[in-house]
């Protein structure tokens, strides 16, 4: 059984403090004398579920659109928390990660979606476990948060770190509490040239 990881792209949507909000106008339709139905979409980069690519806070890094596709999708290690404690426990219980896995955090905080305070003081991932997920070349890390990083971060070093190792980073991922252990993870992003990262899909099934 598959679950959607993804948040639904909807006008009035939560988006970060100062970006772009969802746009979704229609530009056409049959209703109105139109031989088909299309509408014109306006949205940043990240917004809803999706992806960062290491451009997005590396200079000269990799953009959204060079992200092989052998590591959009593959095995994923769920996580029930952020700090190196979490990742001993999973691997005493489930086998250690290997290199090319990628990593589902959850903090629970998808529940909050929508409410006022998202967008304040989430869960962060410790460094030293985002240092430990690097050691053990990972090739993606997704959250339920709006950021890896505290809310109060400024130089954003989890992002810096992941991303200058040329691991991609997910945010405002939904449904994580319903996986468990190892599973299966496919990620499809837009392929946007120069994109510091984009709106994704994403789909866990079992291992």
């Amino acid at each position: 059984m598959s679950v959607d990881l993804t948040h639904p792209l909807r006008p009035g949507m939560p988006v970060w403090p100062g970006h772009p909000e969802f746009e979704h106008e229609l530009v056409s339709c049959y209703t109105r004398g139109d031989a088909s139905r299309v509408f014109r979409l306006g949205l940043g980069e990240h917004t809803g579920t999706h992806l960062d690519a290491p451009v997005h806070w590396v200079p000269g890094g990799a953009d959204i659109a060079s992200a092989p596709p052998d590591v959009l999708w593959g095995r994923a290690a769920v996580l029930h928390g952020t700090s190196v404690a979490e990742l001993a426990a999973f691997e005493a219980a489930y086998g250690p990660l290997k290199p090319g896995d990628r990593v589902l955090i959850d903090c629970g905080w998808a529940a909050r979606w929508g409410s006022a305070d998202y967008f304040a003081d989430w869960p962060s991932v410790s460094l030293a476990l985002a240092r430990a997920l690097v050691e053990r070349d990972v090739r993606v890390v997704a959250v339920d948060t709006p950021s890896p990083d505290p809310v109060s971060s400024v130089e954003c070093p989890v992002h810096r770190l992941l991303l200058g190792q040329h691991i991609l980073i997910g945010e405002n991922f939904a449904r994580l509490p319903e996986l468990s252990g190892f599973v299966k993870l496919l990620l499809a992003p837009l392929p946007i040239e120069g994109g510091s990262g984009s709106p994704v899909r994403a789909v866990a099934w079992g291992a």
